[in-house]
């Protein structure tokens, strides 16, 4: 079992390791709208391969996550190659569900931002255009929610997900019991550990053109170094040709993504190339 990092406050934030997970009551029901001004900060959790910090809280019949992420790297794997949140607990029926966002569809690929080439990108309009045309989640494995489901549809299991105007990304997740366990499910079931599996999925390589020059994953063309994510261009727009290595960049190739706020310096760029995950085990809050 992975072990996560449990945050807590002392001048600055500090960080010590954690071995199990635990969820927090919660009096209030929480809608999973995307906004965390519900939750207590800062989160109690962080996991470093993802980059993600999240807190677990429940009441009598349901069960709520929340995940936030500053992590441009991370905002761009989850658009471009989907985050998968994985919950299973011990039961007659040992439900296993899984949510998905968005849904990739290989020949109908997630809707880019609504960026105009070579304009001055607003990242808070940019997400909020992602989120608007990327609006379904896919469940499945559980009770009976399972599909695609609508993030306007904020009734029984429910996700919602937006970028604030700090860029900082809010997923939130809301999950009954009796999608987990089952209609009619034994509430000593509710002492039990529940699973958590949390994957980040790899975004795919450029396509390399005889010519030395890449398509990259914003949908842009690009000389790229022999690292295979970062730019052959300098800032002055000009490629390093064959100095860059195998796949280097052409002279005078313009680089789209140079500097742009949406994309992680060329040193990050491999991450985005690799799965990020992690799991973990957790317990149930009971009423105070």
């Amino acid at each position: 079992m992975k072990q996560l990092v449990f945050v807590c406050v002392l001048l600055n934030i500090a960080a010590t390791t954690f071995g199990q997970a635990a969820s927090k009551w919660t009096a209030k029901p929480v809608k999973a709208d995307g906004k965390s001004a519900e939750w207590v900060h800062p989160f109690d959790y962080y996991d470093k391969e993802t980059k993600l910090t999240f807190s677990i809280t429940n009441d009598d019949t349901n069960l709520y996550l929340c995940f936030e992420s500053s992590d441009i790297g991370t905002h761009l794997k989850i658009k471009k190659a989907g985050i998968t949140v994985t919950l299973s607990g011990k039961g007659k029926e040992r439900y296993q569900g899984a949510i998905t966002y968005p849904v990739i569809d290989k020949k109908n690929p997630p809707q880019q931002n609504g960026e105009v080439p070579g304009q001055k990108i607003d990242l808070y309009k940019a997400n909020a255009m992602f989120v608007l045309t990327n609006k379904n989640v896919k469940a499945s494995g559980f009770a009976t929610k399972n599909g695609l489901l609508s993030l306007d549809d904020t009734t029984g299991l429910h996700t919602g997900i937006r970028w604030d105007s700090t860029n900082k990304m809010v997923y939130e997740i809301a999950i009954p019991f009796t999608e987990l366990f089952g209609v009619g499910y034994n509430p000593a079931l509710l002492n039990n550990d529940i699973n958590l599996s949390v994957e980040i999925s790899a975004m795919e390589q450029p396509n390399f053109s005889p010519g030395g020059k890449a398509s990259d994953d914003m949908g842009t063309t690009q000389g790229v170094n022999q690292n295979y994510g970062g730019p052959a261009q300098q800032p002055n727009g000009m490629g390093n040709g064959s100095m860059a290595g195998p796949g280097g960049g052409m002279m005078g190739q313009p680089n789209t993504t140079m500097n742009r706020p949406d994309y992680p310096p060329p040193m990050q760029r491999n991450a985005l190339y690799e799965k990020a995950s992690f799991k973990e085990k957790f317990k149930l809050a009971k009423k105070k």
